[in-house]
């Protein structure tokens, strides 16, 4: 654990609190030591989270007692002095952190701290190290993003989804392609559409292997690692999935961060039977470290605020990826508990987030959200399909009641949720699942 002190000048309006402090867990340290400085950079696991001290008001406290302190997550760091707030996705990209220590016996200290703190497998390299900002780098980075953002929209989706997720794991292939001249880049660029028309599997493999890569911590050169995943999945094929089984991608949104999962098998459920799964897809809202956003936000003092930010504003807004936008459909409820959800966009039948909610049923005469979030997310319990019947086989009984609740007067109700089948159906379910 590092801190970084930040100080704003006097009478200017600060965004950020005078203080923040940074969570750096280290894979490697690189140490360049110059004539009047020494240079020290650090390879992060996750990301820099962002972190200031507030004041922790507590009406119990006795007057002559100093207030306590505590840190709180923070989603910008700056002031107005410096040209505005910096905002964590500018930094949460970027998995290397360079510090510049201009005394030489502090930064031996430094070292020594580090390599006593960090973990065994943590490697400490002395190594000459040039960085330089190219010029017009602000509007070359610009046109490059538009580009790859034009371009995603010509790919099939498997392949915009997964050149997404590369470019959306950290800022390492962007910057590659920002330091590419111009001719390079439009070549790979023209590499990579023509391949995914001709080849989509091959490219979605290579693509999907670059990001494995990145996220295990290798240093990636991603022209000469896109040919390298091509020439491996080039006879690449379909997977076989089991019965009752299908592939479903999964994305996790953090503060900083937007993490695209390649599809994984899953297990179907009523939702998925009925309508396409490749139009649908997993979110789970996660913190910067991939804690859960209850455990950094259950005391923060704009917890409502930074939810709104986060969780809110995506679900409100979606999720585009290439021609597809994702709309929030409902949670499952093992979702409810893990900060999560489903997405969809509108598929070839033209069905869309708002006609499946209509098709799953009518909850409009639950006000309790939570029970409605629960009877909505019934419909994304796993399950096995066994037997499908016609509406005219389906026999609409009286439940069983008894007793009454003693408040709300209302009779208990004992068989919600439940039917019965007759012994027929019961041996033809038998048999189609195996039992």
């Amino acid at each position: 654990m590092r801190a970084v002190e930040t100080s704003e000048r006097t009478g200017c309006r600060v965004i950020w609190d005078e203080r923040a402090q940074y969570a750096l867990p280290d894979r490697a340290v690189l140490i360049n030591e110059k004539n009047h400085f020494v240079e020290l950079y650090l390879q992060l696991k996750i990301p820099a989270m962002l972190m200031g001290e507030v004041m922790n008001d507590d009406p119990s406290r006795s007057r002559g007692m100093p207030a306590p302190r505590r840190w709180e997550r923070y989603l910008a760091i700056g002031c107005e002095c410096i040209g505005g707030a910096v905002r964590t996705a500018s930094l949460c990209g970027g998995l290397f952190l360079k510090l510049v220590v201009r005394d030489h016996s502090l930064a031996r200290r430094v070292v020594g701290r580090l390599s006593q703190r960090c973990a065994h497998g943590t490697h400490f390299c002395y190594a000459p190290i040039r960085t330089h900002c190219p010029d017009h780098a602000a509007l070359w980075t610009m046109k490059v993003k538009e580009r790859c953002e034009k371009m995603q929209r010509t790919l099939p989706f498997p392949c915009a989804y997964a050149f997404k997720a590369v470019l959306h794991i950290t800022f390492d292939v962007l910057d590659q392609m920002v330091l590419m001249p111009e001719s390079a880049f439009e070549k790979l660029m023209g590499e990579i559409e023509e391949r995914s028309v001709k080849e989509p599997l091959v490219v979605e493999g290579a693509l999907n292997h670059v990001v494995s890569s990145i996220d295990a911590g290798h240093i990636v050169v991603f022209s000469h690692a896109f040919d390298a995943g091509c020439s491996r999945f080039r006879d690449a094929k379909p997977p076989q999935l089991a019965r009752g089984t299908c592939l479903v991608r999964s994305v996790f949104v953090t503060p900083g961060r937007l993490i695209l999962r390649p599809a994984q098998v899953h297990f179907e459920n009523r939702i998925l039977r009925q309508f396409n799964a490749e139009f649908a897809i997993r979110v789970s809202f996660r913190d910067d470290n991939m804690d859960k956003l209850s455990f950094t936000l259950n005391l923060h003092s704009s917890r409502d605020a930074l939810l709104n930010v986060i969780v809110g504003r995506f679900l409100h807004e979606g999720l585009q990826v290439g021609t597809r936008e994702f709309k929030f459909l409902a949670p499952s409820t093992s979702q409810l508990r893990d900060h999560g959800t489903w997405m969809y966009a509108a598929d070839e039948q033209h069905n869309s987030a708002a006609t499946i909610r209509e098709w799953m049923g009518q909850f409009e005469g639950i006000p309790n959200v939570a029970k409605r979030m629960a009877r909505m997310g019934q419909c994304f319990s796993s399950t096995e399909q066994a037997v499908r019947l016609q509406a005219d086989q389906v026999q609409e009984i009286p439940d069983i009641v008894g007793g009454v609740h003693p408040i709300s007067k209302r009779p208990y109700i004992f068989s919600d949720g439940i039917g019965m089948m007759s012994v027929p159906l019961a041996e033809e379910v038998r048999w189609s699942v195996w039992l």
